[in-house]
């Protein structure tokens, strides 16, 4: 197997340079998964429409519980292991 290398400005030979395939996003899986099922598309709408505001919250969540409950913000030694 050939591996790519970059291709520099004087060179006339130049190779696509491969990248790993990355994994689809979370919206994305989700509509293969209903698709797979054959759900209908008015049901994809309404469950992803669903998901968004759940995950945006969760996320905000998680950001300003990790920033109030960061060790740098706590007195003391912090824990260890």
């Amino acid at each position: 197997m050939e591996t790519a290398r970059t291709p520099s400005p004087t060179d006339g030979n130049q190779l696509p340079v491969q990248t790993p395939a990355s994994k689809p996003k979370l919206l994305d899986q989700v509509r293969q998964a209903i698709r797979a099922r054959h759900y209908s598309k008015r049901t994809e709408k309404s469950y992803v429409d669903w998901i968004k505001p759940f995950f945006i919250f969760h996320l905000r969540f998680v950001i300003c519980h990790l920033r109030n409950y960061s060790p740098l913000n706590r007195q003391g030694n912090p824990p260890t292991g």
